[in-house]
C-alpha cells in the first residue's frame, strides 16, 4: 500500500510539473544498439595470436582452422541474423575498436 501510495504522487508531481510519464519511460530504456561495420583489416592472419592471448591453441586435428572457416566466424560476428529478432549483432557490444568490449559504461 505504501509504495501505491508513492507511485501515485510521484505520477502526480511529473505531472503537475509537465512532464508526460511515457517520455519518462522512453528515457529510462536502453537504447537499441546501431549494427556495427566490419572495421578489422581485410586479410586476418592465421598464424598471428594476439597479446594477451597463449599462444598454444585448442583447435581440433580433424577440424582445422582455414581461410574460409575465419571469413565466416568474421561474417557471423557482424551479423544480426544469429539475435532473436535480428536486431543486435555479436559486434554490437563487442566493438573491435574497444578490444572487444563496449565503450558504454553498462550493458545493453
Amino acid at each position: 500500500m505504501q509504495i501505491n501510495r508513492f507511485l501515485l504522487c510521484a505520477l502526480g508531481l511529473l505531472l503537475s510539473a509537465g512532464v508526460r510519464p511515457d517520455s519518462v519511460i522512453a528515457q529510462s530504456q536502453p537504447k537499441q544498439p546501431v549494427l556495427p561495420k566490419d572495421t578489422l583489416r581485410k586479410q586476418l592472419s592465421l598464424e598471428h595470436v594476439p597479446a594477451g592471448l597463449s599462444a598454444k591453441r585448442s583447435i581440433p586435428a580433424d577440424s582445422p582452422l582455414s581461410a574460409a572457416r575465419v571469413a565466416l566466424g568474421r561474417s557471423l560476428f557482424f551479423d544480426p541474423i544469429l539475435s532473436e529478432d535480428n536486431s543486435i549483432a555479436c559486434a554490437s557490444c563487442h566493438h573491435p575498436r574497444h578490444g572487444m568490449a563496449t565503450p558504454d559504461a553498462l550493458a545493453i
